[in-house]
């Protein structure tokens, strides 16, 4: 498997990627595009022959970000992919001498909600009705 930034010409296969992989709350093409162009943006990939199979991405602001994406293939999911792709990220906010990093996450995303916790995120509040859906969301930060 190989890890890399994402490039421009990425954006319609990683909103493929997340269509094909059922994510209810993807980004759409236009928000990738924005996103990547922002001097404010870091994103990594996660490529298996060819294809993506994750994608994770912060926004930057100061000393502190948002982690924005955490996606995995569903027949990779549990494992190391999103651990790897979390490393990736990490090596960007030390270099980048963050003080804190927040992010928002599903309440009943255990999987996820347990990775977190391995890199030292701790849940601060909640935002409820946060997704389309009406579920909650779990407001996690990490300080460096």
């Amino acid at each position: 498997m190989k890890f890399r930034r994402w490039k421009y010409t990425d954006i319609s296969e990683i909103a493929e990627f997340q269509i094909k992989e059922g994510f209810p709350d993807r980004w759409n093409y236009n928000m990738l595009a924005e996103s990547f162009l922002s001097e404010r943006f870091y994103g990594v990939l996660a490529e298996e022959k060819g294809e993506i199979v994750g994608v994770a991405a912060i926004g930057f602001n100061l000393d502190e970000a948002d982690l924005e994406l955490v996606l995995v293939a569903k027949h990779l999911r549990r494992q190391g992919v999103g651990k790897a792709l979390m490393d990736e990220l990490m090596k960007e906010c030390a270099a980048r001498e963050l003080k804190k990093l927040f992010l928002e996450v599903r309440e009943s995303n255990c999987p996820a909600i347990s990775l977190y916790e391995k890199y030292g995120f701790e849940k601060i509040s909640q935002r409820k009705k946060y997704y389309k859906d009406g579920e909650n969301a779990d407001v996690m930060l990490k300080r460096f």
